[in-house]
């Protein structure tokens, strides 16, 4: 009587610890990173005044516009596809391997364009009273670069099921992250993102020690193939930098700027990747035929 005619279980506390504390373990870690993700906007008003946060804000706001539609789409894809590789017994790090490169061709660049023309774009999409905010911007985006090797960590961890890791590399990697903050709060807000930069060492740092013990490999086999993207940056890097020297000599509007940078990155970044045969190329390709 205490259960609907067509269900034909009666529900049962049994194993609800297990259930719980996995949960309540993800759940601390998460409140963890949500507190370190927004304890600078705390510390930025006591020691720079409101203004400051609103400044910092919208150049984290820039970034985070690729993280949103880009990285956090791969990781909403990435996680039940290794879920299901851990199960079927699938190599692991050869999937980390394979997104990694992947991930790496398409945001290192992106990652560089953002850092070369930030206070362009800024003035751009937001405008002109939000210029101060781009200096920090170009900070915030070169401090993502050293992530992106390890941005399927946590991950990794949550699917394989060593959630207790991850809690503790967060703990270790917020801790870190606010004490820097909180120095760099003093000084101005390029201090702050200089924070930030130097704290987004520790976790891929991290990352990379412990992730090759839970899958049983060597660290190179995480990494393998990555090569490639990191000449595909460089080559990306000095042909675009080349390209944003140009145009700061110009008196040019910071839209016609991005008129030309945008076509000339975008024609670097194939010419580049095709003379390296990137395995991305057939990515896109795939996805253009679909």
């Amino acid at each position: 009587w205490m259960r609907p005619s067509q269900v034909f279980l009666m529900p049962r506390f049994r194993g609800s610890l297990d259930i719980f504390k996995y949960g309540g373990t993800f759940a601390t870690a998460r409140v963890i990173e949500v507190v370190s993700r927004n304890t600078h906007e705390f510390l930025i008003a006591k020691h720079l005044g409101f203004a400051s946060v609103g400044l910092f804000s919208r150049s984290l706001g820039l970034l985070e516009l690729f993280y949103n539609n880009f990285t956090a789409a791969v990781l909403r894809v990435f996680g039940p596809i290794v879920s299901e590789d851990n199960r079927n017994g699938r190599p692991l790090p050869r999937r980390y391997a394979e997104t990694t490169v992947l991930l790496t061709a398409i945001a290192w660049p992106v990652l560089t364009f953002v850092a070369l023309f930030a206070t362009d774009i800024i003035g751009t999409v937001f405008g002109g009273q939000w210029l101060a905010a781009g200096p920090p911007a170009s900070l915030l985006a070169l401090r993502g670069m050293g992530s992106v090797l390890t941005v399927l960590g946590p991950t990794m961890l949550i699917t394989t099921g060593r959630i207790r890791l991850r809690l503790g590399l967060t703990l270790i990697t917020a801790s870190v992250h606010i004490t820097a903050v909180a120095v760099g709060s003093r000084y101005g807000l390029q201090a702050v993102a200089i924070a930030f930069m130097a704290s987004a060492l520790v976790g891929p740092s991290l990352y990379a020690h412990a992730l090759p013990k839970v899958l049983g490999c060597e660290r190179r086999e995480l990494f393998q193939g990555v090569g490639r993207s990191v000449w595909l940056g460089l080559g990306f890097a000095a042909l675009v930098g080349a390209t944003a020297i140009g145009l700061q000599r110009t008196e040019l509007p910071s839209l016609s700027k991005l008129a030309l940078a945008i076509p000339a990155a975008v024609a670097a970044w194939f010419g580049i990747a095709r003379a390296l045969h990137h395995p991305v190329l057939a990515q896109i390709g795939w996805l253009a035929r679909r």
